[in-house]
């Protein structure tokens, strides 16, 4: 839904990507849906690539709208929690997504700067925190929200940390 990201990853294109940057408008996005609820519906709906969905904000939440009034049952969000506000969070999660793809890729504040160049560690995980806290709150079953960790030279010395259900990071 958009080209634009706050972050500089070290693992991600997005910084030497020569393509022109852009946001994708509600007519394209619904006619994608369209086609996908004509051709597919059990089809999997990923609203990002190459960029942060969430800077979209109120535009991103309209075509969250769309995609759950058209009954698309598999619609996924990926993010790097930076723009994950309360309001934000309470909204996603009231939005008919079925996944939430958290990419942090660290479990200290050292590798994740190093990783996720811009972002700042404490605000991110705070972010998340209170997203999984809402979602108890709200008693929801959906959507699942998952952290992702991708293993690179910078991280793989934490890929063995183990989060017990109900602990935070």
């Amino acid at each position: 839904v958009t080209s634009y990201c706050n972050l500089r990853c070290i693992i991600c294109p997005y910084p030497t990507l020569k393509r022109p940057k852009g946001d994708m408008s509600f007519e394209v996005f619904k006619k994608i849906v369209d086609e996908i609820v004509r051709e597919d519906p059990s089809a999997g709906l990923w609203v990002a690539i190459m960029g942060e969905p969430l800077i979209r904000g109120q535009g991103l939440l309209q075509m969250l709208a769309y995609a759950k009034e058209k009954k698309l049952p598999n619609v996924n969000l990926n993010t790097n929690a930076t723009f994950l506000t309360e309001d934000m969070s309470r909204k996603l999660l009231s939005s008919g997504l079925s996944r939430i793809i958290i990419s942090l890729d660290a479990f200290t504040k050292e590798t994740y700067d190093k990783i996720r160049v811009g972002g700042k560690f404490n605000e991110t995980v705070k972010n998340v925190e209170n997203l999984l806290m809402m979602k108890k709150e709200m008693n929801l079953s959906k959507p699942d929200i998952i952290s992702q960790f991708i293993v690179m030279d910078e991280n793989e010395k934490e890929q063995r940390v183990r989060i017990n259900e109900g602990e935070t990071f």
